[in-house]
């Protein structure tokens, strides 16, 4: 049973995605889906007593490092924030350890740190762990929920830091202002409402047609709800960065053609599902940011906004490159208006067969990859090195990146997908890409 906690509560509605978090949570095979584990090379002595107390100011500070989940008895499920929570940090002492121990042992806590997840009912649902490898040498792991947090975790991080390089200089840190995640919350309760009928009507004409949905049956190595014989549960990631020529090319396009990185990306993508599955009209989940669609002020809030929507794409072989990455464009312009929508209201207004998934591969494009977006808050964070590590229920993921090159990370379920397929599927990605940025 969880722990009880304090009965002074703010409470609020879930949004789409923490509705889909919640059920991932509580109907997934295997734990660690939607688990979020940030992993930092602080290359720098770390005063634990100092560290600890600038993680309990954030808290303090944001409503949902204050957070958990409750659903049991209710008529609809709510998040719920407590006054105060205590900072849960671990610390272990590697320094006498050789790196290659060190590294082995950081490898086996991630896996296991994975799986013991959270209880979602259970406030704080992240938590701290430090491993001293030398005095001057930390590796910090940072996992969260992915239901509490989304790209924003940069944001608190930046606030951790100042917190702790003020207090090491007897100051006090100067924050930005930022709405409560409850004002988003309230916000989209109130426009999903008002807009149902527009909704429907525009994912209708959005998925008018669309039967066969777009999946790499093909080329998976298992089907079945348990695992072929000695594979391990669980994601592997494949990961591959294109030339600098081919990245120079496909900038000079976009700019030349008034179009973004991300809809080439996604045009590669669309190419990929048609070469594996037979089909030229595919659709595939695009996770967006959902922040310029909100309330003002919305870049700043600490919360989960993303929300995942389909795609779909049309591939003709009698239109321009051009012509079709403009199509694909303004579909990307015309989605904002209805990024929101929840993904079990898109999958109603879809002529999929009834129990089949719309669609089962998604991507993820961000400017600039974690590692450069902390690097880039300046003195101080080059010394740092950032990797974080994730696991959505979808059993392929492709993770895309503009800075400092256009580089991916296929993300990909073990059960369902041989390694040396996703190697051949990022191969087939990176070709079509390469040969696309010629024209």
């Amino acid at each position: 049973m969880p722990a009880a906690q304090p009965t002074d509560t703010l409470a609020y509605a879930l949004s789409p995605l923490q509705h889909g978090m919640l059920f991932h949570a509580l109907s997934a095979r295997e734990r660690g889906v939607d688990i979020e584990q940030l992993e930092g090379k602080l290359h720098e002595k770390i005063d634990i007593g100092l560290f600890t107390q600038a993680w309990g100011e954030i808290a303090a500070r944001h409503d949902v490092l204050r957070t958990a989940f409750r659903w049991e008895g209710l008529e609809a499920p709510r998040q719920e924030v407590v006054p105060a929570v205590s900072t849960p940090i671990e610390i272990f002492d590697l320094s006498t350890a050789p790196a290659d121990e060190q590294e082995a042992s950081i490898r086996t806590f991630l896996s296991d740190d994975r799986r013991r997840g959270f209880d979602l009912r259970v406030a704080p649902l992240w938590r701290v762990t430090l491993f001293r490898l030398r005095e001057t040498d930390f590796r910090m792991v940072w996992t969260y929920s992915h239901a509490i947090l989304d790209s924003c975790y940069a944001e608190v991080l930046r606030e951790v830091f100042a917190v702790y390089e003020s207090a090491a200089r007897g100051e006090k840190a100067s924050f930005v202002e930022r709405r409560p995640y409850r004002e988003h919350i309230a916000w989209l309760e109130e426009t999903l409402r008002a807009r149902a009928h527009e909704a429907k009507t525009f994912w209708r004409g959005q998925l008018a047609g669309f039967v066969t949905p777009s999946n790499l049956d093909a080329v998976q190595a298992s089907r079945t709800q348990s695992a072929p014989a000695g594979v391990p549960s669980g994601h592997d990631t494949v990961r591959f960065q294109l030339s600098r020529e081919t990245r120079d090319a496909i900038v000079s396009f976009c700019t030349t053609n008034d179009l973004r990185v991300s809809v080439f990306v996604e045009a590669a993508w669309a190419l990929v599902l048609s070469a594996f599955s037979g089909e030229n009209d595919v659709v595939f989940g695009s996770t967006r940011a959902c922040r310029r669609s909100s309330i003002p002020g919305a870049d700043a809030i600490i919360g989960l906004f993303i929300n995942t929507v389909p795609v779909r794409a049309r591939i003709a072989e009698d239109q321009s490159l051009a012509d079709w990455l403009r199509d694909l464009r303004a579909q990307q312009v015309a989605l904002r208006s209805f990024e929101h929508t929840p993904l079990v209201d898109v999958l109603a207004c879809a002529d999929v067969p009834r129990g089949a998934p719309l669609f089962e591969t998604i991507v993820v494009f961000n400017d600039r990859d974690n590692d450069a977006r902390l690097k880039s808050f300046g003195q101080g964070w080059e010394k740092r090195d950032f990797e974080l590590h994730d696991q959505t229920n979808f059993a392929l993921n492709v993770m895309a990146y503009a800075e400092p090159e256009i580089a991916f990370k296929l993300s990909y379920d073990r059960q369902k997908f041989e390694r040396r397929t996703v190697e051949r599927i990022a191969g087939l990605l990176g070709l079509l890409l390469e040969t696309a940025s010629a024209y």
